[in-house]
């Protein structure tokens, strides 16, 4: 009997912190405007067939989550771009130009997503143009980011 007590308190005491961490967070995300505005996370529950009017937590937990997927992609186009641009020995430059090829290229070999920019996808990478000699994932990326670095 003693054990399904001590078993009782240990599960009463992990749903507390739980649920202590849940209202830290309620709280964090009540004081803080997402970048993605909280109109535009109800529009897009909206046309997901989700109904959080009234649940301002779900929304700027959506806004958050679609902040942090953002900033990953932009911070993968950059990586791109800058191996990109040390792959075609350009002059120094003081500041990284991403392009909308690095951004498709991202998207494509990354986030499994197809942009149809008027056919200018692969014959633009096969002539030299975004992702041409570059690595085709965030984590080679990475890997060659280090492996740059420590070659300095």
């Amino acid at each position: 009997m003693n054990t399904e007590s001590s078993g009782d308190q240990q599960r009463f005491v992990v749903e507390s912190e739980f649920r202590n961490r849940i209202v830290s967070l309620a709280k964090k995300l009540n004081a803080r405007q997402p970048l993605i505005p909280d109109s535009l996370a109800q529009h897009h529950l909206h046309r997901a067939g989700c109904r959080a009017d009234s649940d301002m937590v779900a929304l700027r937990l959506l806004a958050a989550a679609a902040e942090r997927q953002l900033l990953q992609i932009c911070r993968d186009m950059k990586d791109v771009a800058d191996l990109r641009q040390e792959t075609q020995r350009l002059p120094e430059r003081s500041a990284a130009i991403a392009t909308a090829d690095d951004l498709t290229f991202v998207l494509r070999e990354d986030y499994g997503e197809s942009v149809n920019r008027e056919g200018r996808g692969e014959s633009r990478r096969a002539a030299g143009g975004a992702g041409a000699g570059v690595a085709h994932s965030s984590q080679e990326r990475s890997l060659q980011r280090r492996e740059g670095q420590l070659q300095r």
